[in-house]
């Protein structure tokens, strides 16, 4: 007897030593059942959809897209009060009679504030409709810019008490504009020109937070561009003069902007004449003065498009990458407010096309989709950090097989993030997205230490007490077959 509890306690040590290994040394991963089976929320029978944009409040999550009505686009709206379990029938907001595109979304609470471009038979013209209840309803859309130039590129923020839409309006160059909203859209300020004259300013975007808003642009001269910046501390009453983020000695452009409240974070592209790379600056002045851009991508190839977020602790940033050979999705992170980075990790497999990643964060799980070829069509992937970037998931592809999918949105709440995609499979195109639906994924490196400790005695525990048990089970086993 002694003999056989000596052997089962050895055994039993044996299977804790292995079961340790294994623990310390499994790679990140994440089940498949973490993300729902994709559904479509854009109607099937009432045309063709494209170009999703979602966004979330922490309240709700909606999603506008353009679709298709003849030789006509119409921007339609659906929301979810639930994590994106369900969605409401889709709302057409833009009014019959021409084409309305680019919409572009901001959320706070259960306000939603939609923008995009109307033609007004000679040109394009900023509209704008919000609802206050989720998504339920909309106010009739407003028109924002003047007549008789093209305005493009609309983007819409919100603080929750004010609105703040920018956008580009030709009048020679392109300008950039912007107005604001203090009572839910019913009515908006004459806007504001707030780009130098004589050059073209491109791509703005807008944050804004307690009365703060910010907003960025890429200003060209006919050769290059920078980026630049203005702010209003006063709710948009008024604005600083713009400062230069970066400067005319390379191609600036692509930019994008995040805030906590009091760091703002700007990221964008830089193009030497030969290759592409990541660059960032921040503020911590509302804007007054920013710090040098710092390069986040490594030398060799060209990185592009990237995309930042934040929860208000760490800053998150995602590009691709391409050397020549593909490309992929890389990420860096940092925990101090820009003031220093990690080194770029790669999420993705080398893929043949460019991915477009985009990212959201919650307050424990940061989320990057992007696009990848799988050797048939184009799909949707996804992976997932629960330890602010330093480790992530294996990439899950979303998307279903035997059909393209494209153009991937996410937006988080502080339960799960959504992602929203376009999927086009035997000449339809529809709009169509999934929910994670676990805490997190699993990922060894996120408190491993304190995971194996515990693996290490919950073994051990059930070793010891188990050492009767497997010696007397034994007993029984000889005498049967004897």
């Amino acid at each position: 007897m002694v003999r056989s509890v000596t052997g089962a306690w050895r055994a039993a040590l044996a299977l804790s030593v292995v079961a340790l290994a294994v623990a310390a040394s499994a790679p990140a991963s994440a089940t498949p059942g973490d993300w729902s089976t994709p559904v479509t929320i854009s109607d099937l029978a009432a045309g063709d959809a494209n170009q999703p944009q979602i966004v979330n409040s922490g309240a709700v999550h909606a999603v506008a897209w353009e679709r298709f009505v003849g030789a006509e686009r119409r921007v339609q709206v659906a929301s979810s009060v639930d994590g994106g379990a369900t969605w409401t029938v889709p709302l057409t907001l833009s009014a019959a009679g021409a084409t309305a595109i680019e919409p572009h979304l901001a959320a706070s609470g259960m306000q939603i504030a939609a923008i995009w471009r109307r033609l007004d038979g000679a040109s394009f013209r900023i509209q704008s409709a919000v609802s206050t209840d989720g998504g339920t309803s909309w106010s009739v859309p407003a028109t924002l810019s003047a007549a008789g130039s093209t305005a493009r590129s609309p983007h819409i923020a919100t603080d929750g008490s004010t609105l703040f839409a920018t956008w580009t309006r030709t009048d020679g160059t392109d300008r950039l504009e912007v107005a604001t909203s203090t009572d839910n859209g019913a009515t908006w300020s004459v806007s504001v020109t707030l780009s130098p004259a004589g050059f073209d300013a491109t791509t703005p975007r807008v944050v804004a937070r307690a009365g703060v808003a910010t907003i960025v642009w890429s200003l060209t001269n006919g050769t290059t561009s920078k980026i630049q910046a203005s702010t209003s501390t006063d709710s948009g009453s008024t604005w600083s003069t713009p400062v230069d983020i970066s400067d005319f000695a390379a191609s600036t452009f692509l930019p994008e902007l995040v805030t906590d409240g009091t760091t703002t974070t700007a990221t964008w592209e830089r193009f030497d004449g030969t290759s592409a790379a990541v660059q960032t600056a921040f503020s911590t002045d509302s804007g007054a003065t920013w710090s040098s851009p710092r390069t986040l991508s490594t030398p060799g190839g060209s990185s592009e498009q990237p995309q930042v977020t934040t929860d208000g602790t760490r800053v998150s940033i995602v590009w691709y990458r391409g050397d020549g050979s593909g490309f992929v999705v890389q990420s860096a992170y940092s925990p101090d407010g820009g003031a220093t980075w990690s080194t770029p990790r790669t999420l993705s497999a080398t893929g043949p096309s460019q991915p477009y990643p985009q990212i959201a964060t919650s307050s424990s799980l940061i989320t990057i989709t992007w696009r990848l070829f799988d050797g048939t069509n184009s799909r949707i992937q996804a992976s997932s950090s629960n330890d602010g970037g330093e480790t992530w998931s294996t990439p899950l592809t979303l998307s279903a097989a035997l059909g393209d999918a494209f153009l991937p949105q996410i937006a988080s709440n502080e339960a799960s993030p959504v992602v929203t995609w376009t999927r086009s499979d035997e000449g339809v195109f529809r709009i169509q997205t999934s929910r994670f639906t676990a805490a997190g994924p699993e990922l060894a490196a996120t408190g491993a230490a304190d995971s194996v400790r515990d693996l290490a005695v919950a073994i051990a525990v059930l070793s010891a007490v188990g050492v009767g048990l497997i010696a007397r089970s034994r007993r029984p086993a000889r005498r049967a077959a004897g």
